[in-house]
């Protein structure tokens, strides 16, 4: 089992896979040697095979909140959305307060079209995270497709005091900015996402330019 562990923790899950292939056989614990093999399978991008190992690994342990956690998101790889913000559901109601529940089942339900529910899952993490840069950023952008831009301003701000190097938020807040008109800011910001990537500069000011003349017709 140690071997596997080490290979794991060096990222080497092909590895990690071939080392747990007989771990019944060898005697291994289930539990672990299935989340083991799930983490894998899922950092490799094989959700189907990851789903099979967590769903074993509840089999042992029901009340597991990783292995629920990593169900979901075996699902969302998979493109099983309903199911997987089911699976975050069911995590939440073992422990209300399981962020990175609360934020994948945000970002699911956002993805399932249903802007609301998802809006209500990044409020309770900026209340019980307030420190979570996520939060703040996926709120932004909740707020920014229902057009509240001074509310995502305020959220993508609070994101970027947490990390200055938030370049999804730095590129958000330019967004804001192109929809409320503020070319000066919708400048400075975009000079800030040219100095970290040139292209996704020239992506916003043309996706700027596109949405002002929408607003012209």
């Amino acid at each position: 089992m140690e071997k596997a562990r080490e290979s794991f923790n060096r990222g080497d899950f092909k590895g990690t896979i071939k080392q747990l292939s007989n771990f019944e056989k060898m005697g291994y614990d289930r539990y672990e040697s299935l989340m083991l093999l799930g983490y894998s399978y899922f950092y490799l991008g094989k959700g189907k095979d990851a789903l099979k190992c967590f769903s074993g690994a509840l089999a042992v342990s029901p009340d597991s909140k990783e292995a629920r956690l990593f169900l979901g998101k075996s699902y969302n790889m998979i493109g099983k959305k309903q199911d997987a913000a089911a699976a975050f559901n069911e995590v939440l109601k073992i422990d209300p307060d399981y962020k990175e529940a609360l934020i994948n089942l945000g970002v699911t339900l956002v993805e399932l079209g249903n802007r609301e529910k998802a809006e209500e899952s990044f409020k309770q993490v900026t209340e019980k995270f307030p420190d979570e840069k996520r939060g703040w950023y996926n709120l932004g952008l909740a707020n920014f497709y229902k057009n509240n831009y001074d509310i995502s301003e305020d959220c993508f701000k609070r994101a970027l005091a947490l990390d200055p190097d938030f370049l999804e938020a730095i590129y958000n807040l330019a967004a804001v900015y192109c929809m409320t008109g503020n070319d000066q800011l919708f400048s400075e910001y975009v000079e800030k996402i040219k100095v970290k990537n040139s292209r996704l500069a020239k992506m916003m000011i043309n996706a700027c330019n596109k949405e002002r003349k929408k607003l012209k017709r």
